[in-house]
C-alpha cells in the first residue's frame, strides 16, 4: 500500500495506528479529524489585507498572470520590510 501511495511504509503504519488501527481505520473520518485539528485556522492574506487585495485585483488589467501578480506583491513587500520602519 505504501509503495502505491508513494510513501514510506513507516508513515503509512503510523497513520493507520494513530487513527484506529487496521480494523477501524476509515479515510473519510480521518480526513475530517485532520481538518478539525488544523494547526491554526486563519483568514486568507487577501482577506486580511485590503490594500494587497486591491493590488492583486488591479493586475489583470496589465495582463499579468496570477503567479506574476503574487511574485510582484512579494517583491514589493520584501523591499518595504528591508527598508526598516516607516516614518
Amino acid at each position: 500500500m505504501a509503495r502505491r501511495l508513494g510513501r514510506s511504509p513507516s508513515t503509512v503504519s503510523r497513520e493507520i495506528a494513530r487513527n484506529g488501527g487496521r480494523d477501524r481505520y476509515r479515510a473519510a473520518s480521518v480526513d475530517e479529524a485532520a481538518y478539525a485539528r488544523g494547526r491554526r485556522p486563519k483568514q486568507a492574506k487577501l482577506a486580511q489585507r485590503p490594500a494587497l487585495r486591491a493590488l492583486v485585483e488591479a493586475k489583470p488589467v496589465l495582463c499579468w498572470s496570477p503567479d506574476r501578480r503574487v511574485a510582484g506583491a512579494r517583491a514589493r513587500t520584501a523591499r518595504r520590510t528591508s527598508r526598516g520602519p516607516r516614518r
